[in-house]
């Protein structure tokens, strides 16, 4: 009973090499947060660092999926522990799993888990626009198609500054026009030669 106590209260953790490497270039503050943190994940998964990482890499190697996926089935029950806890916000929840999926991704043993497991905040690529469109003035439609058209054929171009942009875009027009008037010439001398 006194050796899980103490074994509670120590972070014995913190000494791990594995521990160490995935602190490395974090802030102070940042590294006492995720020690912190990082002591409930311990106690849950009654593994050092070092154990925690070489029985990933060794689940990885596996055919059994039940084994390939043991990390990610603990983070799920992880997940569930600390909810059902009752003493931590849903924010606080979020910070722990981020704590344990850092810990997993920078040690270079990422956890397959979407979005939402790992405590991130879900990204809508539909967002519903609330706003009511009013009727608008037709623009003038030669320069927005030539702009839209030259930037779907060099979408690295948007992020440029808009000087860059126009630059940009001009060149790669000029091109297309070059290369039109080339290929029609070229058309035209093949006829010439057909004749």
């Amino acid at each position: 009973m006194r050796d899980e106590m103490k074994r509670i209260l120590d972070k014995p953790y913190e000494k791990d090499g594995f521990f160490k490497k995935w602190l490395v270039g974090l802030s102070p503050r940042t590294k006492e947060n995720y020690s912190n943190e990082f002591h409930d994940w311990y106690i849950f998964i009654g593994m050092t660092p070092t154990e925690q990482i070489k029985k990933r890499m060794h689940d990885l190697t596996t055919e059994n999926m039940t084994e390939r996926l043991f990390f990610e089935n603990k983070f799920r029950a992880y997940k569930e522990y600390l909810e059902k806890r009752g003493d931590l916000k849903p924010v606080s929840v979020k910070t722990q799993l981020r704590t344990v999926a850092s810990f997993f991704s920078r040690n270079g043993l990422p956890l397959n888990l979407k979005r939402l497991e790992r405590g991130e905040a879900p990204q809508d690529p539909y967002p519903l626009k609330t706003e009511v469109l009013e009727p608008q003035d037709p623009k003038p439609t030669s320069q927005p198609l030539l702009e839209d058209l030259l930037l779907s054929l060099c979408p690295k171009v948007r992020f440029l500054s808009s000087a860059h942009q126009f630059r940009r875009l001009k060149q790669v027009f000029v091109f297309f026009v070059l290369q039109e008037v080339i290929l029609i010439f070229a058309v035209y001398c093949f006829m010439l030669v057909l004749d």
